[in-house]
């Protein structure tokens, strides 16, 4: 994503092609787009003007300073890059994207040194994200996110376990303010186990919903636009569902997890990582 908090994007001749200037920085040299790179800089952001090209990689000379990679972004989302290498053949585009990356079986960019076939290759693999793209990178993101949510809250209630005594969970919520008050004076901290009740219902929810979410039994559910891309517990196909067309146990969870904040968790429901990108809970049969 484009960062507009620690950089401006003066442009470069074109209202899409800029360099990123850190706010914070002092700039007291020329900046321009390496002679080599410039060519494909200049005829790209040109044929592909819904795409913002941001320049970065600078090479500092006495007069000036060298921008000598660009990274394009289409809707603020980073959809690849360009540069150049310098081979026994002369001077070669680099093309690079996680597409090209995917189906490349040696190294991670595609290269070559005319300029029309670099243009091809970037209408062909650059480009928003495809149904199946968007629903695979909100996976990825909401398995790091749950599971991290999940793995702190269970540090949390097992460090404060043990200041009391290990293995003896069920009896200790049972008796808890005896066992606390005994506990603190032999020596526990009260700060450590006052919350025990919260935090053993907090990791009741998370490890509920991240079992769920390991064993899929669940919905990843992605807003892409005025639909919803519904992908069902293992089925690699992406459902694509207006609101009327949710089934009415999925809409309501939805609905309750809209209320929450980003990457909240609620019990028998789901889990929002963000306003677009939740994990639903399958209910019980």
């Amino acid at each position: 994503m484009l960062n507009d908090i620690d950089f401006d994007y003066p442009d470069l001749g074109l209202p899409n092609l800029v360099w990123a200037k850190e706010k914070t920085r002092t700039y007291n040299k020329r900046m321009q787009i390496s002679a080599k790179l410039a060519p494909l800089a200049f005829e790209a952001a040109k044929k592909f003007p819904r795409w913002k090209f941001v320049g970065s990689d600078n090479w500092e000379y006495p007069d000036y300073l060298d921008i000598t990679r660009f990274t394009v972004y289409e809707n603020r989302e980073k959809i690849g890059n360009i540069s150049t290498t310098q081979t026994r053949q002369g001077t070669k585009y680099v093309i690079g994207n996680e597409r090209i990356k995917k189906t490349r079986k040696r190294g991670n960019y595609a290269e070559t040194g005319d300029l029309k076939k670099a243009l091809k290759l970037m209408a062909k693999s650059f480009g928003g994200k495809t149904n199946a793209e968007k629903l695979d990178a909100a996976d990825g993101r909401l398995s790091g996110y749950l599971h991290g949510g999940n793995t702190a809250r269970v540090s949390a209630y097992c460090g404060a376990m043990q200041h009391v005594y290990r293995h003896l969970d069920d009896y200790i919520l049972a008796n808890l303010e005896e066992v606390s008050a005994a506990a603190i004076a032999a020596g526990a901290k009260p700060s450590a186990i006052n919350n025990i009740p919260q935090m053993k219902e907090d990791y009741d929810t998370t490890k509920q919903i991240a079992e769920a979410y390991s064993t899929h039994k669940g919905s990843l559910v992605l807003l892409n636009g005025r639909d919803y891309l519904v992908r069902e517990g293992e089925d690699e196909s992406p459902l694509i569902l207006s609101s009327e067309q949710l089934p009415s146990d999925l809409k309501g969870k939805i609905g309750l997890l809209k209320l929450l904040e980003d990457n909240h968790f609620m019990k028998d429901v789901g889990y929002r990582l963000d306003a677009t990108t939740f994990f639903i809970v399958r209910g019980e049969p």
